[in-house]
């Protein structure tokens, strides 16, 4: 069972969502998502937004919360913006 506050990530179709259970709500282009919701799960069931869309409930690594990673920004538009999350853990090209 998951706990209030527990670290879940989210998985659709390759997108992945870090969120903490409990309250609030995750906004996607697949629809919203109850965090609350979230309390009455466990890893490896799915969870589905106010439009249907199932997405897999998983407890993330720790290692992805652990170590420190270096932040970039690239404020040119042609370039997009990235905010240095470690999801990759190099520097974006």
């Amino acid at each position: 069972m998951i706990e209030t506050g527990q670290r879940v990530l989210l998985i659709w179709e390759g997108k992945e969502y870090y969120v903490r259970a409990g309250e609030g709500t995750l906004s996607t282009d697949k629809g919203i998502i109850d965090l609350n919701a979230l309390l009455d799960a466990s890893p490896g069931e799915t969870i589905e937004t106010h439009l249907g869309v199932p997405f897999y409930i998983r407890i993330p690594p720790a290692d992805r919360f652990l170590f420190p990673c270096p932040t970039y920004r690239r404020t040119d538009a042609s370039q997009g913006y990235w905010d240095g999350l470690c999801t990759d853990r190099h520097e974006p090209e």
